[in-house]
């Protein structure tokens, strides 16, 4: 019995860290899923980023990485140029982006950590993050 009580709380925090690596790796293959989708719809209609006249669902680098996996994720999407030193992409039809431009599209999460130790550590969540970079075609 007492071997078992000291050896319970270290395979507890054993298998909950275990757990939460399982659900880290679950949730980035998720992220570089949305942002890839995105991703690909932004390389040939980068101007069309989230919802409005002209873009309205499903027709956005927004709704389409949102919704990957057929419903909503709730992901954060940001889409930026790369060639204008990461300036960022926003509204529907706002600006023109020529052929040849890279545009990245960034996916975001938080992520709750079950492990007790590591909640502590890390603030009880974090954020995870996805990127996709793609060449606008002409």
């Amino acid at each position: 019995m007492v071997e078992l009580a000291l050896l319970l709380p270290l395979l507890a925090a054993l298998s909950l860290g275990v757990v939460d690596l399982g659900r880290a790796y679950w949730l980035k293959t998720r992220l570089v899923s949305a942002a890839s989708s995105g991703s690909t719809y932004a390389q040939s209609y980068p101007s069309q980023v989230s919802a409005g006249p002209g873009c309205s669902d499903p027709y956005n680098v927004v709704y389409v990485a949102q919704h990957e996996e057929g419903t909503s994720n709730g992901f954060d999407v940001d889409v930026a140029s790369t060639s204008t030193g990461g300036a960022p992409i926003t509204g529907c039809n706002t600006m023109t982006i020529p052929p040849g431009t890279q545009v990245t599209v960034v996916v975001s999460a938080p992520f709750e950590m079950l492990t007790p130790v590591l909640s502590h550590v890390m603030s009880g969540s974090t954020t995870l993050h996805a990127s996709s970079q793609v060449v606008v075609q002409g």
